[in-house]
């Protein structure tokens, strides 16, 4: 048997490991071996569990999204779709953690790598440098053929419904621009336009965005890219056939759904078509519309159940010649927010107005407050 054994030298512990037998009948030592002072045995004890080197990556945001991808089949069906492909990593890999990396810490194609080495993806997917090269990427996005994206969106989306049980009842839609770097003379993008960019990035060629969102933990359900330049209420009216033939691909019934949006897809046309479309649909009008409903007193407001601080009126008014409710509602927290926002705008208006002020003052023609007009 193994034991520990102390011996005391000169004052001071020393400990050994023993093994013990019986030779001749007679216990005896068979195997000793000197392990140090107390000292020295916890410094090696230390050494023993002190890595060389140590990684620092990313891990929860990867792979969770990397497992949420899985969970929906995302790469997988990708792939499907696609068909029979080369060796080595395929498109769906290639579109899966692109994806990854822009709900993470988006990088460009070329900035890819320094996020994969950082991230727990570097395990999750390992393969050499040269294979997560910006031109890989594009060499998988070029197989996708535009014919193949909506059936793709299609695949995923319904794996998705089915995992999660997503609510495809009530839609919140809406459409929006960005701005990309596709050179000028690049003739290879119709849908990259210039146009009213939402950013402020009037210097660069825009790609438009519409997107149907559950209102149900805000999952995007559909998106149809368009044209940059294409204003809302355009953008919806091309728009909405689309989406209801996605929702049905998907196995929901249009007749069952509603959908949100905004006053910037109002339009006579749009409302007639939704008309049309037998879905239900809630939008927004501004106070200019109806000013009559500014004057409604406060007593003939009511609260809204489960939305505290938030009072409404009902009605019913002719909107484009067809009877429609309206609902106007007043929310103290929202108004608060306003209160606040007009103020620090105030706040910037008033220092411009005093520095212009200093600048007539100091002017050699004598111009008073009447008397300037802004240009």
């Amino acid at each position: 048997m193994t034991a520990l054994v102390k011996k005391i030298k000169g004052g001071r512990a020393y400990w050994y490991a023993t093994d013990s037998a019986r030779v001749n009948g007679q216990p005896r030592v068979v195997r000793q071996r000197y392990l140090g002072t107390v000292e020295s045995i916890e410094a090696a004890f230390d050494a023993a569990f002190e890595p060389e080197s140590i990684d620092v990556v990313e891990f929860g945001a990867t792979a969770a999204m990397w497992a949420l991808a899985g969970r929906i089949n995302f790469g997988l069906w990708v792939d499907a779709l696609l068909g029979s492909q080369a060796t080595g990593l395929t498109v769906g890999t290639y579109l899966q953690a692109a994806a990854v990396n822009r709900a993470v810490k988006p990088r460009s194609k070329r900035g890819f790598i320094t996020y994969y080495d950082r991230s727990v993806l570097a395990r999750l997917v390992p393969a050499p440098p040269q294979a997560w090269a910006s031109q890989r990427f594009w060499d998988a996005m070029d197989l996708v053929d535009v014919s193949l994206v909506e059936r793709i969106e299609e695949a995923y989306v319904k794996s998705a419904m089915d995992e999660f049980g997503i609510d495809a009842e009530a839609l919140v839609y809406d459409a929006t621009n960005f701005h990309t770097y596709i050179s000028s003379t690049n003739g290879k993008a119709p849908v990259a336009q210039r146009g009213h960019a939402k950013n402020k990035r009037f210097d660069l060629r825009l790609v438009g965005l519409a997107l149907a969102c559950s209102t149900d933990h805000r999952i995007p359900l559909a998106h149809i890219s368009t044209a940059g330049n294409d204003p809302d209420s355009k953008v919806f009216a091309s728009s909405l056939p689309r989406l209801l033939s996605r929702l049905e691909a998907v196995g929901v019934d249009p007749a069952s759904v509603t959908v949100v949006f905004d006053k910037g897809n109002n339009s006579e046309a749009n409302l007639k078509a939704v008309n049309v479309a037998a879905i239900g649909f809630v939008g927004s009008l501004v106070p200019t519309q109806h000013r009559d409903l500014l004057g409604v007193p406060d007593e003939e407001y009511q609260d809204v159940e489960d939305l505290p601080g938030v009072v409404a009126y009902r009605a019913t008014k002719r909107i484009y010649g067809v009877a429609r409710t309206i609902v106007v509602t007043r929310s103290e927290s929202f108004l608060a927010k306003q209160l606040v926002g007009l103020a620090q705008t105030r706040g910037r208006v008033e220092v411009a107005l005093a520095e212009l002020v200093r600048l007539l003052a100091g002017a050699a023609t004598r111009w008073t407050a009447r008397s300037w007009r802004p240009g």
